[in-house]
């Protein structure tokens, strides 16, 4: 099962800022993003773990794959129906960031901390936009769609401890994530997803499922979603 290293980020100052809802940040809130950002840089090691099934179809609210796996997904298990191979993914900053995010939080620049907090949180989205590249990007050589992002504890109703069932198809003890008995990924910057893709999928880029969520209005990733769909 294939792992990714050692591929480039960005980290933009505006998704930073974003968090801020600062439609004019002081300069010495823009200067503090900007060391967020190049600190940032320094200490993530983006990687990502995934694996590749092909899938049996869903039966009620659970997606089957090869070799007798089940996931129960939850209500809106159709979402994979049109699925004939199945990305698992595991996407991390690794644990550096985190702990000097924690370092600064409880001292006496917990402003910094919590900018380079936010700077993390982007890497992550970064890292997460690397495995989607490549994922439209073997759906598109196969001439087939893809489904949207579909993760336990999501508006589609998937259980959060359907974590422990995903990460266990994909190697994440070689990019150093675990999961606690709570089912938290551990480093807390990480993630898990399970894309579709197939010739019953339109959409050739992986969406998100804003339209379920109850912050839809207020979230800045989804903002930030929609200004990099955005024609230049």
């Amino acid at each position: 099962m294939p792992v990714l290293r050692d591929f480039p980020i960005t980290i933009a100052r505006d998704d930073i800022l974003r968090r801020q809802s600062l439609k004019d940040p002081r300069p010495s809130i823009v200067a503090m993003a900007d060391w967020a950002i190049e600190r940032a840089l320094e200490l993530v090691e983006p990687q990502v773990a995934y694996a590749v099934y092909q899938s049996e179809g869903v039966q009620g609210e659970e997606l089957c794959l090869e070799g007798g796996i089940r996931l129960r997904l939850g209500p809106r298990a159709n979402l994979a129906a049109a699925a004939r191979e199945v990305f698992v993914t595991v996407q991390t900053i690794g644990p550096r960031l985190e702990a000097e995010v924690r370092q600064l939080m409880n001292g006496p620049e917990a402003l910094k901390g919590y900018m380079l907090d936010c700077a993390g949180v982007v890497a992550v989205g970064q890292t997460g936009a690397r495995i989607r590249a490549l994922i439209e990007e073997t759906a598109r050589q196969k001439g087939w769609g893809v489904s949207l992002s579909m993760y336990p504890g999501s508006p589609m109703g998937w259980p959060t401890r359907g974590q422990r069932e995903l990460t266990a198809l994909a190697p994440i003890a070689e990019i150093g994530v675990t999961l606690t008995s709570s089912y938290m990924l551990v480093p807390q910057k990480s993630s898990s997803t399970l894309v579709g893709i197939g010739p019953g999928y339109d959409e050739s880029q992986v969406g998100a499922q804003c339209h379920w969520c109850a912050i839809q209005e207020t979230c800045w990733r989804r903002r930030s979603r929609i200004r990099d769909a955005e024609p230049a």
